[in-house]
Formats: C-alpha cells, sequence, structure tokens
C-alpha cells in the first residue's frame, strides 16, 4: 500500500529560486521527525555557466491557463517565463 503525503514547508534556502515553466532544476524537500527538513534541488538539464537557475513552482505538465491560475493562487504573480508567453499567444491564434 502506497502511502501519499503532500506538504508545505519554509524553506528560505530554496526561497532564492525563482520560478520558469522551464525550468533548468527541481527542488525536493525531505521531512523526517524531529529533524529540519532537508531541501535538494537538482539540475535536470544541462546549465551553462553563469545562467540562472530555475525552478517550477506550479505543475508544469499542465496547461498554460492552469498553471497561471495555480501561481496566481500560490504566489500572486501572473508568469511571463518564455513558455507561457508563447503558449497563450498560441492559444489565442484563431484555429
Amino acid at each position: 500500500r502506497r502511502r501519499i503525503v503532500a506538504a508545505q514547508a519554509v524553506a528560505p534556502a530554496a526561497a532564492v529560486f525563482n520560478h520558469s515553466c522551464s525550468a533548468n532544476a527541481h527542488a525536493s524537500v525531505t521531512l523526517r521527525r524531529g529533524r529540519r527538513p532537508v531541501v535538494t534541488v537538482r539540475t535536470i538539464v544541462d546549465v551553462p555557466a553563469g545562467a540562472e537557475i530555475c525552478i517550477s513552482y506550479a505543475d508544469a505538465s499542465r496547461p498554460v491557463s492552469a498553471r497561471r491560475e495555480t501561481l496566481r493562487e500560490s504566489f500572486f504573480f501572473e508568469c511571463a517565463c518564455a513558455r507561457c508567453v508563447a503558449e497563450a499567444a498560441a492559444a489565442a491564434r484563431p484555429a
């Protein structure tokens, strides 16, 4: 039997990463009873030296409208990353 745990944590170390729907890294939090949370950030693509490392604050597999709604409601900003701009423009074009 699988147990699924959903949680939110205050992790100041992870707060330094900006959002992109085309993230080049993934952050995960390991919670252990009685111990501090451990934040692990791993790149998911090759990142050139000096490039900004970004994580996705929303489920990047969802459509642009759903991602933007999540980001508005949970993080209080309208995403204008390159992926969102391109997908929104494509959705607005007549078929």
